[in-house]
């Protein structure tokens, strides 16, 4: 699994508060986003970044978001905690979201056909007609 961000990106977002929260948890919030982004990227056919030297800066921001809606998770509670942790994991997964239309713009990918050698409704019910099948 790629490591998109640090301890101390997540720190710079809310200042220090690594007296607050243990490294442990700091580690455990950055695995939960690394994994909900890489499995936002395989979902949409989007290959993984090979190293930490080829993450783009949408995806760091994302996993920051990410991992701070896990922490605030566990320091506040209540509507208090509901508010904060929806605004950054809304935030990150905006963001996500932009850069997967992105990568498939950029790309030409369209998803809706998985291996080359599908066909298209058209062609299915084409093929169908021609061999007097009926589906």
């Amino acid at each position: 699994m790629t490591t998109y961000c640090t301890i101390s990106d997540v720190n710079a977002l809310f200042g220090d508060i690594s007296d607050d929260i243990s490294t442990d948890m700091f580690n455990i919030s950055i695995d939960n986003a690394g994994s909900w982004i890489d499995s936002a990227l395989l979902r949409n056919h989007i290959p993984l970044p090979n190293d930490d030297n080829s993450i783009d800066n949408i995806l760091k921001t994302a996993s920051i978001y990410f991992a701070a809606s896990d922490i605030l998770m566990s320091l506040y509670h209540g509507d208090e905690y509901q508010s904060l942790m929806d605004y950054w994991f809304n935030k990150a997964t905006q963001l996500l979201e932009s850069y997967i239309d992105a990568y498939k713009a950029d790309n030409n990918i369209d998803c809706t056909v998985n291996h080359k050698n599908a066909l298209t409704y058209k062609e299915s019910v084409q093929y169908g007609h021609r061999n007097r099948r009926y589906y």
